[in-house]
């Protein structure tokens, strides 16, 4: 086992004490909790409990391919997980499910899945009262979704509904369906002219204040894996497709989403590449504003690849997200928790829109052969670090780390230890960051 990223509508609330689970600089850090520990798993979902400032997963499947019906929290305060016990029956065991949390009724509202014993899809809807941890289940009612599975839901707050998109039985669906929680009943949404192609586990997340739907990759049997980018307005019905310019991400399925806000963009990690084929553990975003992919540079201890894991964003400090489960090649099941900042995410393809904190940074040779020439120039005097990361984003250097007068500074790398690649330079003061790439030939 390798050590041991949902619903994905961010509703973040300042986190209250962190402890060291994160690097001063370190955009992903890997957390050891104390046992008890829920065991890995696929196929599970994730929601953050605001009332009770926990993160709480239910469901999946384990390395026996067992279907499990086991519900845990992680506190926000202590960061260690407990069992949580139903009062009372509910659906029991069940994988490849959606669910969001309802801040309202303090609950978490789950959709579809497969069921066991039996290995039947189901269309129920079952709403855990996390106060009480009694469960409930919704009457059918006219109009109602087909059995479903292999979809993320998605709360939006402004209407109080669960989104859901696409999914199988044993068809892939193109269908859009939107539950209201206060009157506890489907919409399904109907579409005006061309639309994305049927798919299941497609990365999704609710954008322009919850007034679209963006929808990137999932899998068909057809066209295997995709990588197409769309948008839903969910006024007026009415899909847009978007074409980036390159480079792209690899094609992939089942990588949750993270919306930051701030920065105008979805975030995503991982995911499958190829049906039971190797997991995937790199780092995109889908700048919002112009509808282009940027691939970034994570630093610290990176999460190995694996798709089918969940994220939960809603809390847990400001703009970090956590990371829980997953697998690489259906093969090995993570039973792990990562942390991402996403504030010290730097771009590797735009470098130029970073803020410029010096007047150069370059060097020489370039390719080169072991050694190399790192050259930049402060503006001011201040607090400088001079780091070398490889393209995983693991640091392999810190070559300078201390406070420096304003002037010019010549920094030798000797890199004899280290195999050909793509590296980059990070240059970091106190009013900005600067990145160069380096390419290592022997």
């Amino acid at each position: 086992m390798g050590k041991k990223l949902v619903s994905l509508m961010p509703l973040l609330i300042p986190f209250i004490i962190w402890g060291s689970a994160f690097g001063e600089d370190e955009t992903f850090s890997y957390y050891q909790a104390n046992d008890p520990i829920p065991a890995g798993r696929i196929c599970h979902t994730a929601i953050f409990d605001m009332a009770h400032q926990r993160m709480v997963i239910y469901g999946g499947s384990d390395e026996n391919q067992t279907t499990l019906g086991d519900i845990w929290a992680f506190d926000e305060i202590t960061l260690e997980w407990t069992e949580l016990h139903a009062g009372n029956s509910g659906p029991n065991v069940l994988r490849s499910h959606a669910a969001i949390y309802d801040p309202v009724d303090t609950a978490m509202v789950v959709f579809g899945g497969v069921t066991y014993p039996g290995g039947n899809i189901i269309n129920e809807v079952w709403i855990l009262n996390l106060n009480t941890l009694l469960w409930e289940n919704i009457s059918h009612s006219n109009p109602w979704p087909p059995p479903t599975r292999c979809m993320y839901a998605l709360f939006n707050p402004t209407y109080r509904q669960m989104i859901i998109y696409g999914g199988r039985e044993f068809q892939r669906y193109e269908d859009t369906w939107i539950f209201d929680l206060a009157e506890r009943g489907w919409h399904h949404f109907g579409y005006d002219g061309s639309r994305p192609m049927a798919r299941e586990g497609a990365l999704v997340a609710l954008i322009n204040e919850g007034n679209a739907l963006l929808v990137y990759g999932g899998y068909n049997p057809g066209p295997e894996y995709m990588d197409e980018l769309w948008t839903l307005d969910l006024t007026s019905g009415i899909w847009t497709q978007h074409h980036p310019d390159q480079p792209h991400p690899t094609a992939r399925g089942y990588s949750p989403s993270i919306y930051d806000e701030k920065h105008s963009r979805i975030l995503f990690f991982g995911g499958f590449s190829a049906y039971e084929g190797p997991g995937l553990n790199d780092l995109w975003e889908i700048n919002l504003g112009s509808m282009q992919y940027n691939q970034l540079i994570p630093a610290g201890d990176i999460p190995s690849p694996r798709g089918r894991f969940t994220v939960v964003t809603q809390n847990f400090a400001n703009h970090k997200a956590v990371i829980f489960g997953g697998a690489d090649r259906y093969q090995s099941y993570y039973e792990d928790v990562y942390f991402l900042d996403w504030e010290l995410l730097t771009s590797i393809n735009d470098p130029a829109e970073l803020p410029v904190a010096v007047e150069l940074l370059d060097c020489y040779p370039n390719p080169f052969n072991a050694q190399t020439v790192i050259t930049y120039s402060l503006l001011k005097i201040g607090d400088v670090r001079l780091k070398i990361y490889n393209l995983l984003g693991q640091r392999v250097a810190v070559l300078v780390n201390e406070n420096q007068n304003a002037g010019s500074y010549n920094i030798s790398w000797d890199a004899a230890d280290l195999p050909s690649g793509i590296y980059f330079a990070r240059l970091e003061t106190d009013s900005g960051i600067k990145n160069i790439k380096m390419t290592l030939l022997k």
